[in-house]
C-alpha cells in the first residue's frame, strides 16, 4: 500500500476517534451491568454501545453469545469489506 493512503486511512480512523467521559455514558452503566450480569470488565463497552447505538468490536466470544447483536467481531466487519 503506498505511504499517502496508508497515511489517509491513518488520518480517517483518527478523525472518528472521540474520547468519551465516564459522565458522558454512565446514564447506561446500570442497564449494561444487569445485561451482562457477571461479565464486569465490559459493562462499561456495552454502556457505550447502548448510549451512542454502535456496535462493540471484539473477538471475545463470551461476549458475542450474551449479546450478539451488539458485538461484531474481526472477521464479521472484514467480511463486510470483501
Amino acid at each position: 500500500m503506498p505511504e499517502r493512503i496508508l497515511l489517509e486511512d491513518l488520518d480517517f480512523v483518527l478523525n472518528e476517534i472521540r474520547i468519551v467521559s465516564k459522565s458522558g455514558y454512565e446514564d447506561k452503566i446500570e442497564e449494561a451491568r444487569k445485561i451482562l450480569k457477571y461479565h464486569w470488565k465490559d459493562f462499561p463497552y456495552l454502556a457505550l454501545s447502548l448510549k451512542f447505538n454502535c456496535k462493540i468490536f471484539s473477538g471475545d466470544k463470551r461476549l458475542k453469545k450474551i449479546i450478539p447483536e451488539r458485538v461484531i467481531t474481526p472477521k464479521e466487519l472484514l467480511d463486510e469489506f470483501l
